[in-house]
């Protein structure tokens, strides 16, 4: 289960990379490296309030039916 949520948590990462690039660079949007930063920024704070998420969730005991 701990390997799901492991490979979960980097394919989420790797798409969220992706969409804020596009994002930062589209037309109407600064490709510059400011643009770039907000976006990466922004990832940044949603990638780690995830990964605690994901910590969270890991080290919580795993209830067994009974």
């Amino acid at each position: 289960m701990n390997k799901f949520i492991i490979i979960f948590a980097l394919a989420f990462f790797l798409t969220a990379s992706w969409l804020v690039y596009n994002y930062a660079t589209k037309d109407g949007h600064s490709s510059s490296a400011e643009g770039i930063s907000e976006g990466i920024d922004s990832l940044l704070s949603e990638s780690t309030r995830f990964y605690q998420e994901v910590q969270t969730k890991i080290s919580e005991p795993e209830q067994q039916p009974e």
